[in-house]
């Protein structure tokens, strides 16, 4: 991961003591750029901060996923430039017309190059993933 944190220059700034203060911080943090208000996701009240809370499993509940009508399986979504690397995600190599994904939106951090310092920057930006398949005829 810290290989991941550290970054490198998308172009260099000629001022060499700009150049050193941003070698500073980006050994020590990681650029994030602030999410705009259309970015926002609504939070549920009783829920702290940006992620939902964990959910407790039930012992009854099947361990393979998926039903006779639309046999799904767990699959990953792996992109070596995001945070996070890889998500879990449905795969229905054999579904029929009459399965239907069920999404997800999994907010994620991508780099970007940021044009005022040549620098690399964090992005919030979202994946839309599927997450399960359901059997639906009247589709």
């Amino acid at each position: 991961m810290t290989s991941f944190i550290t970054s490198t220059p998308c172009q260099r700034r000629s001022d060499l003591r700009a150049t050193q203060a941003l070698r500073h911080l980006q050994q020590r943090y990681i650029f994030v750029r602030k999410k705009t208000t259309s970015q926002q996701i609504p939070i549920q009240t009783g829920q702290t901060g940006l992620l939902p809370k964990s959910r407790d499993t039930r012992s009854d509940a099947p361990i393979i996923p998926g039903t006779n009508y639309c046999p799904w399986t767990w699959g990953r979504d792996d992109e070596p430039t995001r945070v996070p690397r890889s998500i879990v995600k449905a795969v229905c190599p054999r579904c029929t017309f009459f399965c239907r994904p069920v999404y997800y939106h999994h907010r994620v951090l991508v780099p970007k190059c940021d044009k005022t310092t040549g620098e690399k920057v964090w992005k919030w930006k979202e994946r839309k993933l599927a997450i399960a398949y359901v059997y639906d005829p009247y589709n």
